[in-house]
């Protein structure tokens, strides 16, 4: 009986340090999707937590080691959505894999979190874990961009790469200084029809290239 009761109470401590770090690692993400990275800090975590920050450093070592690990976490989502999107998606039609393109990058102007530790990870030249998480993010993309040129002769394979790069990286760059509340030229991101807009021209560029004969059907839409 003493040691089912025993058993019992390590069970519920460790059920009890589990929710701790969850509730310390979920603050670090709504710290980021309602300020911005600058706006992470020991305090702040506590204002948002109500807990006592001595338990960052007894279940994280320091502050720095709590937010990599919120990194770690949202790392392994990504790697995880890598593998289900490759296993599970149509990437042999190219058409399917445009639409696969397109679907990432409209939820990535949905996730704020994660606009926010990519656009910190460009700035910031000391943490790994950003630099990490940025490289899997593009490792990612490039990976559907190799799907979608698969069928095309090597240099023409390169010039619609190129093209890609160009126009994906343009539209994260929209993305991720909207996420600032900024707006930057003509396109308002924010709103959905202009978002439409700079899709349906990916879309033209793309399937108007030299380098690529696909053909849009009109009866398709955008994914995303």
């Amino acid at each position: 009986m003493a040691l089912k009761r025993e058993r019992k109470e390590v069970n519920g401590a460790v059920r009890n340090k589990q929710r701790t770090r969850g509730r310390l690692l979920a603050c670090i993400g709504m710290i980021l999707e309602e300020e911005t990275y600058s706006g992470l800090s020991i305090t702040a975590v506590f204002r948002k937590s109500k807990l006592n920050p001595k338990l960052v450093y007894l279940y994280f070592k320091d502050f720095e080691h709590l937010v990599e690990s919120f990194v770690s976490q949202r790392l392994d989502l990504l790697r995880a959505k890598m593998e289900s999107t490759i296993k599970v998606g149509s990437l042999a039609n190219q058409e399917d894999v445009l639409d696969i393109i397109l679907l990432q990058v409209d939820e990535l102007y949905s996730d704020r979190t994660l606009k926010r530790l990519l656009h910190w990870g460009l700035v910031e030249k000391r943490q790994k874990f950003l630099k990490t998480l940025l490289r899997a993010y593009s490792g990612y993309l490039s990976t559907l961009f190799n799907y979608f040129t698969a069928a095309l002769p090597l240099r023409q394979r390169k010039s619609m790469i190129a093209t890609l790069d160009l126009l994906i990286s343009g539209t994260l760059f929209l993305f991720v200084h909207a996420a600032e509340g900024s707006q930057f030229l003509t396109l308002d991101v924010s709103r959905s029809v202009d978002r439409d807009r700079l899709y349906q021209t990916i879309r033209r560029i793309v399937c108007s290239s030299d380098n690529y004969a696909l053909r849009s059907n009109p009866k398709r839409g955008i994914v995303a």
